[in-house]
């Protein structure tokens, strides 16, 4: 269960103002990697997100289990580990951004997220 928070902040106003933008419409990309590994954690063929609003409602997404998804995921973590945390170095920036792992990955979360 994801909740978006109804309340922000003001530059010139002082404390919490109601501003309240809804559920999602669609599954946010950021949010599409831990849905996909706890449906590999726990064994499961779909997820379900909920997507609540204080004000307006609730959207609920079921998504399903991807293999080329999370075998990418996996990847990745373990070339991280690997190239990283073995290594004893810190990563630099935009550390995979070359690699056309990565680039699948953001592909396959843009499509996963907008054809739900």
């Amino acid at each position: 269960v994801k909740n978006v928070c109804p309340f922000r902040t003001r530059s010139r106003c002082r404390g919490l103002h109601l501003q309240d933008r809804g559920p999602y419409q669609e599954v946010p990309a950021h949010i599409m990697p831990q849905l996909q590994l706890e449906m590999l954690a726990s064994g499961t063929a779909t997820n379900v997100l909920l997507s609540c609003s204080a004000t307006r409602g609730t959207n609920m997404f079921r998504v399903p289990r991807d293999a080329e998804y999370q075998r990418l995921m996996l990847f990745l973590v373990s070339k991280f580990y690997t190239d990283f945390v073995l290594a004893g170095c810190a990563p630099p920036p935009n550390f995979f951004a070359e690699l056309p792992q990565q680039q699948q990955l953001i592909r396959r979360t843009r499509e996963l997220c907008t054809r739900l």
